[in-house]
């Protein structure tokens, strides 16, 4: 029995992983899929959804995969602030400092930083012919703005679902579903309720419901 389980240890590494798991560790950093990266690393195709929830709830995945994952961001450098800086030119980029004061397009090389980090991608199209002459259409491809707006939006809480005023009240928007038939017959009777009290037909700015039967006195 001793001997079973210093056998099983011996399975795991220093991380307490066993090679299955060690495995399911490095595919996942590939791609932070846990279902692709379950069936990559040797796990049934039909319960990968499955291992892949599991694995991820494993303490000592976690922990690798954290690990990881902070050794990664800390050798390219990536930070919170970095992260949110290259959001903001993307959020605020302005089209117009693509040209110049005469209107034509300034050089990929002679833009300003936050300009050239807002394309995403270029293509080059030959026009015309050797009789003609041929010249080049520069197509440029910007990134999302946006969907880099959302994201910052989502990171300051701009975007909530509920209105806090200050003094600790707290509001909530609610969608109250009515029958359109029940709804336009509650605006007919407050229309004829209006209209026996005032002794008038209704007047511009009212709701536009129509009174069967009403006749100009």
């Amino acid at each position: 029995m001793p001997r079973k389980t210093a056998s099983k240890a011996a399975a795991r590494d220093k991380q307490g992983l066993t090679p299955k798991q060690a495995a399911f560790v490095a595919e996942y950093l590939t791609d932070l899929n846990a279902t692709q990266a379950a069936k990559r690393a040797g796990y049934s195709a039909h319960t990968c959804n499955e291992q892949g929830a599991r694995l991820l709830a494993n303490v000592s995945v976690r922990s690798a995969i954290d690990a990881a994952l902070a050794k990664r961001a800390e050798k390219l450098e990536i930070t919170a602030d970095r992260v949110l800086t290259e959001l903001a030119r993307l959020a605020f980029f302005d089209a117009r400092n693509l040209f110049d004061d005469d209107g034509n397009p300034i050089k990929v090389p002679d833009l300003d930083e936050d300009s050239a980090r807002a394309i995403v991608g270029m293509d080059v199209v030959m026009i015309g012919n050797a009789e003609m002459g041929i010249g080049q259409v520069q197509k440029v491809k910007l990134a999302d703005k946006k969907g880099a707006l959302e994201l910052l939006g989502k990171h300051i809480g701009l975007f909530k679902n509920e209105l806090k005023i200050s003094g600790g009240l707290e509001t909530t928007t609610k969608v109250i579903k009515v029958p359109l038939k029940q709804y336009a017959a509650e605006q007919e009777q407050a229309a004829r309720a209006a209209q026996t009290k005032e002794g008038m037909p209704m007047t511009a700015g009212a709701i536009a419901v129509p009174l069967k039967g009403w006749k100009r006195p």
